[in-house]
């Protein structure tokens, strides 16, 4: 389980992210993510299976602000964003809205 991750100016106009689970993670939590003005936000990719954010802050990324690809039960479960949403892989899911104050 991780708390809060607080992230800003992370790789601002690349492509890495503020929190990067990748290459077969599994079986993460994470109760808050704050990013502000990185690449990407929040990105979960190859093969990851099981992974939550409990409440996504995503304002003014680079990229997309939630990209869940090649996953299988990844989820977003609450929370907002300024920037895009990608997500593909069985029962996976964003559940933000477009509008994210500040």
């Amino acid at each position: 389980m991780l708390g809060t991750v607080n992230t800003y100016r992370c790789n601002y106009g690349g492509g890495y992210a503020g929190l990067r689970l990748a290459n077969n993670c599994s079986n993460v939590t994470t109760r808050n993510l704050i990013a502000r003005e990185c690449g990407r936000e929040y990105f979960v990719l190859t093969g990851s299976n099981n992974i939550r954010l409990n409440n996504a802050q995503i304002h003014n990324c680079s990229g997309s602000g939630i990209w869940l690809e090649n996953v299988v039960n990844c989820a977003v479960l609450s929370g907002c964003t300024n920037d895009g949403v990608s997500v593909s892989g069985s029962g996976s899911y964003a559940n933000v809205t477009m509008n994210c104050p500040g």
